[in-house]
């Protein structure tokens, strides 16, 4: 069996044979550079109020943008998008967390809260 040279996945040849423990390693192998990632990708909707992001621990900064209807795909937002940092001030619509990131809805713009809409973000550790 071959494996993959920076997570070292699995590369069956037609000969192997599959094994139950070589899956599982697999698994953990992917789970773990996951975790491992300098940064993530989500969405939430929001609710007009106060809504905790538990994303990626002690993050440093976050993009959100408000995903528009008309877009063709998930990663497409056709918006702007407002970043956020540890440097800003507490009353910024995004305080970051030691778990994620806290949306409010304290402003008007740059509006990352509105009810029952869309958006995305990209956080960084």
């Amino acid at each position: 069996m071959n494996y993959t040279k920076k997570y070292h996945l699995p590369q069956w040849e037609e000969e192997d044979r599959i094994l139950r423990t070589d899956f599982n390693q697999a698994m953990s192998n992917i789970e773990t550079a996951i975790a491992d990632a300098p940064y993530r990708f989500g969405h939430y909707y929001g609710n007009g109020k106060t809504l905790n992001i538990n994303s990626i621990p002690n993050p440093a900064a976050v993009l959100i943008s408000e995903v528009r209807d008309g877009c063709s795909t998930a990663s497409e937002t056709c918006g702007y998008f407002s970043m956020f940092s540890r440097a800003m001030a507490d009353d910024s619509p995004v305080i970051l967390t030691e778990k994620g990131f806290t949306v409010t809805n304290k402003h008007a713009y740059p509006s990352v809260n509105k009810i029952d809409v869309h958006y995305c973000y990209l956080i960084f550790r």
